[in-house]
């Protein structure tokens, strides 16, 4: 069953050598609800999984650009990606991240400005 429900996994691209991306597992979970996966490529290679082990959990799954991972209905990324690519999401979908709402005023008032949904 597809909800057609988009779901962009970018990698993490703020600091050199960032090791943290969502296990195949988690991938697999998100399939098995009906959502369709959009994985950057290289995701989780920096802690050693390929777009191999991936497709094998999540056999529906497609590899994609990082500005395609951004474009999807919701977009789950482990750490704020910062506001120059939060200003790249189209408006109307839904950041999943830490986003440390009562101690970063501004990125709480910069989502609706961008009109993001925002779970944290």
């Amino acid at each position: 069953m597809s909800l057609d429900i988009n779901i962009g996994l970018p990698e993490m691209h703020l600091e050199a050598g960032e090791k943290r991306a969502f296990l195949p597992a988690f991938v697999a979970d998100l399939a098995d609800c009906g959502f369709n996966i959009f994985i950057e490529h290289g995701y989780g290679a920096g802690m050693g999984f390929s777009e191999q082990d991936y497709r094998t959990a999540a056999p529906g799954s497609q590899f994609c650009s990082l500005p395609e991972a951004y474009q999807q209905d919701i977009i789950i990324v482990l750490r704020y990606p910062g506001d120059e690519t939060v200003s790249q999401i189209r408006p109307g979908a839904c950041l999943m991240s830490m986003l440390h709402y009562p101690t970063r005023p501004n990125r709480v008032a910069y989502l609706p400005e961008r009109n993001l949904q925002a779970i944290s």
